[in-house]
């Protein structure tokens, strides 16, 4: 669009160099994270991998130049504020004209979110400098740069203040949840209720007049091979959810055959218990709503004696309970329905069970909506800090 008159326009090339940095293995390793170049953990880097890796500096400008096509919303380019070694794959760019620092990793910005990811190609869609370098920008004088890069700076913190604190609300009501669920499932609904020692220390109290049961006996394994593809409405566990995708997608890892899948059934809950040492704070639970497929990696349980719902919200609030990764051994310490079929489950009579779905399903739709909300929200100041960002960098508001 439009930019003030006096701004000269040039390509890329002529305003950064790219930096083909030297090896620096004694630096920490490093890579950008939302727009900041971050330390990453290098001990889990082989030696061999990190001695390819090459610098960058405090001042210099870092550039994500792979995979453009699979991730849309990440933020690719970052002023570092550190030293560290990245990636090969990384471009590593400085300037050439006596230009301010935060005016630069603002118009870069830009230029990622408006027009870097409609360049390159092939299947991982990858761009170069030569990219970049031959695009025009706009280089405002030095006095104007400084200006919009201190009121930029200053609203911009405005802005990521307010999320933050909208991301800190989402946190909280999800523990909400997470008690909500724990209490309901573990203490019931009627606070008047006389207590007793269940015996099983991650459920502490329960009504008197409930019973503790092995899973084994109030719900089987489930899944069934997928053998002669009977079935093919993918399913995947997100979040503990259970969500449809698109069987003929190219992204993502996907086998060859979804022969070895398992088949589930409406009503059945599937746990993954694979990778705990790595992973505790996923949701592992999820509850199945339509019949489809589903990894063999995750364990399908099917209730037998219990309603579906309470056999799902008593298995979550185990796993919320981190019942879970006390168990199970080997590398990747995962477990299967033989390793699990002997925990303790609260089994209420099956009113209470019911009762106290209905009421889980009523107050998880309400923090879920208030959670929606709060997600909306960040979503409106992220598009409002993009605007205001655009605005500035290319002279539509005058921050003098």
């Amino acid at each position: 669009g439009k930019v003030p008159a006096h701004w000269p326009i040039v390509r890329y090339k002529y305003l950064f160099r790219e930096k083909h940095a030297k090896k620096e293995s004694t630096l920490q390793a490093g890579a950008i994270s939302y727009g900041r170049v971050v330390f990453k953990d290098d001990e889990m880097l082989p030696p061999a991998t990190k001695a390819s890796y090459q610098e960058v500096l405090k001042g210099e400008y870092l550039i994500n130049p792979i995979n453009l096509n699979y991730d849309l919303k990440s933020l690719r380019t970052a002023l570092s504020e550190i030293n560290v070694c990245v990636s090969p794959a990384y471009i590593v760019i400085s300037p050439l004209l006596d230009s301010d620092p935060g005016y630069l990793k603002y118009q870069l910005h830009l230029f990622d979110v408006c027009h870097m990811k409609t360049l390159g190609a092939g299947v991982r869609q990858t761009i170069s400098f030569g990219d970049i370098g031959v695009c025009g920008t706009i280089v405002p004088p030095k006095e104007e740069q400084v200006a919009i890069a201190s009121f930029l700076d200053r609203v911009v913190s405005e802005i990521d203040s307010t999320i933050s604190s909208q991301e800190r609300m989402i946190e909280l009501l999800k523990e909400r949840r997470s008690a909500i669920i724990t209490q309901a499932v573990s203490k019931g609904l009627d606070p008047k209720a006389k207590m007793k020692d269940s015996g099983v220390p991650w459920l502490g109290q329960v009504p008197a007049h409930w019973e503790t049961k092995k899973l084994t006996h109030i719900a089987g394994e489930a899944g069934v091979k997928n053998a002669g593809m009977v079935e093919d409405n993918l399913l995947s566990l997100s979040y503990g959810r259970i969500i449809r995708k698109d069987i003929d997608t190219n992204e993502g890892l996907l086998p060859a055959s979804f022969e070895g899948y398992q088949i589930v059934e409406e009503g059945n809950t599937v746990l993954r218990l694979t990778d705990l040492q790595n992973d505790q704070r996923s949701l592992r639970a999820g509850f199945v709503n339509e019949r489809g497929i589903i990894t063999s990696a995750y364990c399908a349980v099917r209730p037998t004696s219990v309603s579906s719902r309470w056999l799902f919200n008593a298995l979550r609030t185990a796993d919320l309970l981190k019942v879970f990764y006390s168990m199970g051994g080997g590398v990747r310490q995962s477990l299967d329905f033989e390793s699990v079929k002997r925990i303790l489950i609260p089994v209420p009579p099956r009113a209470e069970q019911l009762a106290i779905d209905a009421y889980l399903i009523t107050e998880e739709a309400r923090i879920r909506s208030a959670i929606s909300s709060q997600e909306r929200m960040i979503e409106l100041l992220k598009e409002r800090r993009s605007a205001i960002i655009t605005q500035a960098v290319t002279g539509q508001i005058d921050v003098r």
